[in-house]
């Protein structure tokens, strides 16, 4: 008798997790905070969760959030919306990893003086 109430339970927890999992999905997809948001859906736990430390992980999922975005935070004025390196465009993810003129250049300043100093780069 003990079994059998012990197996409904498991049954019932899977069940309620597949449930949860669908009503996060229809919230995503419904969701009209960030349109990038629906991209990111993924039916496996990303790898990043597995190997960096807690302070990597939140930046990561703050990141595919878009909270680390700056464009997406409508109540500040346009300029205090834009990029804090170059304060050209909007601070997007895209804008970062496309083409931030700001990032390329102090990469280049880096490698100068890492190159002065006779270290090598890995």
């Amino acid at each position: 008798m003990r079994e059998m109430g012990k197996s409904v339970k498991e049954e019932l927890s899977v069940r309620d997790k597949g449930i949860d999992k669908q009503e996060r999905r229809s919230r995503i997809s419904e969701s009209r905070y960030n349109p990038e948001y629906r991209k990111i859906v993924k039916d496996e736990v990303p790898k990043y969760t597995h190997t960096e430390s807690i302070k990597e992980k939140r930046m990561m999922a703050r990141f595919r959030r878009g909270n680390e975005e700056k464009e997406n935070n409508f109540w500040m004025d346009e300029t205090d919306r834009r990029c804090s390196i170059c304060w050209r465009e909007g601070e997007r993810i895209e804008h970062m990893l496309e083409g931030c003129k700001g990032l390329k250049e102090s990469e280049q300043s880096r490698e100068k003086v890492l190159n002065e100093d006779r270290r090598v780069l890995d």
